[in-house]
């Protein structure tokens, strides 16, 4: 099904066998990569709902690899696997323009409902499709935003974001004026209908921010303290 392709990285055979095998059965179409380099030379070839990426890997670390293909404008969401629970790495890891983090041991059915929900939010799950539409086109200043495309641009120049960044600014200049709470972005862009104790959102707006900065007219994403944040 092409529009479940998902790409697999983990330099465990055990965990790869186990991923393609439950991820088949559940729908999804598997490429596997033993490598950075690999996964890098498959996303330039074949397009990607959604990664896995394993955040320990032998020779290159996973955050390294999704800074590579962040730089190359590949944009599908990616959840890092990590048997690593310190939530620096965690922040490193979505800093880099990871999207979500699953610990290992992982439960394969709770993994498959985190690639869904990574899936709907570049189809029609997208926030376009959630935020009741209010009649204002999807810009910001000189800022604007193709909800069909996913594309940003500003001043002439298009400003590559990933899926959950394009969501969240998506929210905040449909809802521009007006304080988006931060619980209400977990919910929309990540599907938590919970506070799971994570700064996602305060990362991701951050990436936001430093690409934003070379807007020509300096774009700023305003912290509401306690509440959370917005755009004017």
């Amino acid at each position: 099904m092409t529009d479940r392709r998902v790409l697999v990285l983990d330099d465990d055979p055990m965990i790869r066998h186990f991923l393609v095998r439950g991820l088949s059965l559940d729908g999804f179409e598997v490429t596997t990569a033993l490598s950075g380099d690999e996964a890098v030379h498959f996303a330039e070839h074949i397009t990607f709902r959604v990664g896995i990426i394993d955040l320990n890997l032998g020779a290159e670390s996973g955050i390294d690899v999704v800074r590579r293909l962040r730089a190359a404008n590949h944009a599908f969401p990616v959840l890092f696997l990590s048997v690593e629970k310190k939530a620096h790495k965690k922040t490193e890891a979505l800093n880099a323009g990871g999207d979500d983090f699953v610990t290992k041991p992982f439960d394969l059915s709770e993994l498959i409902a985190r690639l869904n929900a990574l899936i709907r939010r570049t189809g029609a799950g997208t926030v376009q499709m959630k935020v009741e539409e209010d009649g204002r086109d999807l810009t910001w200043g000189d800022l604007a935003m193709d909800a069909e495309s996913y594309r940003t641009m500003c001043c002439g120049s298009e400003i590559h974001l990933t899926v959950n960044e394009f969501a969240v600014l998506e929210l905040l200049v449909r809802r521009r004026g007006s304080v988006v709470m931060r619980t209400e972005l977990l919910e929309r862009v990540w599907n938590y209908s919970f506070d799971p104790q994570t700064n996602v959102v305060d990362v991701t707006v951050s990436r936001l921010r430093k690409k934003l900065a070379a807007c020509c007219d300096g774009k700023q994403i305003v912290t509401v303290r306690g509440r959370g944040y917005m755009i004017e």
